[in-house]
């Protein structure tokens, strides 16, 4: 998208802060963030132990699957762990895909895993059919530190059921957006962003991620650090459209 090979995509929140901040602030891409589309969840699923793991603390000396190396889910772990305290080097991180994820913690090679998205809904519910647990992350002052070092993820909770025997869970997610880069047609964006607002749309799109309820002071605005191309004002007024900007986060040096 910003070589203009491609104008138009539908991208997670998280990979997309990282390829635009990867860049130079004068070298950023005038990619339009046109609205959100869905969430997907993070899920922190652990087996069973003479200890219940319920907290990050609970992981040291445990092994944690996560997706490969600079995957959503590695780098997130990764700030979860330093946000809650808990020094890296005491947890077992193994970095793999998410079917062998899945393989490692049905084998017991695995006690902990760490997945995003609703891709693995049906492979979370056969686990906890198998007495595996979704791990809550409530507010706390670590969990704002961690919302605040990744600042696009939202608070978020599983719904009551929908998973057999799992109640309600705090989580956290990452929005998923649609965007479009500076060759796309403003006009032609207005007008789909009106059609996929349209309430039988919305519902489509609800059907479609139903186990995951969204916090309410979450749905009105995603903040990305991407600069709106001109013309992303008009679609941003549009219904349910997105409005707000943040800066990249500082370079470590």
């Amino acid at each position: 998208m910003a070589g203009g090979k491609i104008a138009t995509a539908v991208l997670p929140a998280l990979p997309l802060i990282r390829a635009r901040c990867a860049r130079k602030p004068d070298q950023a891409p005038p990619i339009v963030a046109l609205k959100i589309l869905y969430r997907q969840p993070l899920y922190i699923l652990t087996g069973n132990t003479p200890s219940p793991i319920v907290k990050p603390k609970d992981w040291i000396g445990k092994t944690v699957v996560v997706g490969p190396p600079g995957s959503d889910t590695d780098i997130l772990v990764t700030a979860l762990l330093e946000a809650y305290g808990v020094p890296a080097k005491k947890v077992k991180l193994q970095r793999m895909a998410g079917t062998a994820q899945i393989a490692a913690l049905k084998s017991g090679q695995a006690t902990v895993g760490v997945l995003m998205g609703h891709a693995y809904d049906t492979a979370l519910a056969d686990l906890i059919g198998r007495g595996f647990k979704l791990m809550s992350l409530p507010d706390s002052p670590e969990r704002t530190r961690l919302m605040q070092a990744q600042p696009l993820l939202e608070a978020s909770a599983t719904l009551p059921g929908a998973f057999a025997g799992q109640a309600a869970t705090s989580i956290l997610a990452q929005p998923v957006t649609w965007v479009a880069g500076p060759g796309f047609n403003m006009n032609l964006a207005g007008k789909l962003v009106a059609a996929i607002s349209e309430v039988h749309n919305q519902a489509r799109l609800a059907e479609l991620v139903e186990p995951l309820a969204t916090i309410p002071e979450a749905e009105a605005f995603q903040r990305l650090p991407v600069p709106l191309a001109t013309g992303a004002a008009e679609v941003a007024r549009a219904e349910m459209a997105v409005v707000d900007t943040i800066p990249c986060p500082p370079q470590k040096r």
